[in-house]
């Protein structure tokens, strides 16, 4: 399970953890400290070991990348389609 999610309070996850409590319990993340991990490390402590993204590029099990920047006008989230406006490529996959 994302231990992000089931760790935050609100979270239907956390009754499921906090059932199992008795039990030795190893909370995994692929996020670092940010605001909305806060409650994983408040409720499973500090990292004891850290694997880096650098690291894991070095040792090949991560694919090295690039970022390249693309400004646009059009917000993804924001889009909606007019009435009777389709999916081309939808089309081709259907």
């Amino acid at each position: 399970m994302n231990a992000t999610a089931a760790a935050r309070a609100d979270s239907a996850w956390r009754e499921i953890l906090e059932y199992f409590k008795p039990a030795v319990q190893l909370g995994m993340t692929a996020t670092p400290l940010r605001d909305e991990s806060r409650d994983t490390y408040h409720y499973f402590g500090n990292p004891i070991y850290t694997y880096s993204l650098r690291q894991g590029i070095e040792d090949g099990f991560l694919a090295p990348y690039r970022v390249h920047r693309v400004v646009t006008d059009v917000d993804a989230t924001g889009w909606r389609p007019s009435a009777g406006e389709v999916d081309r490529y939808a089309l081709r996959r259907a």
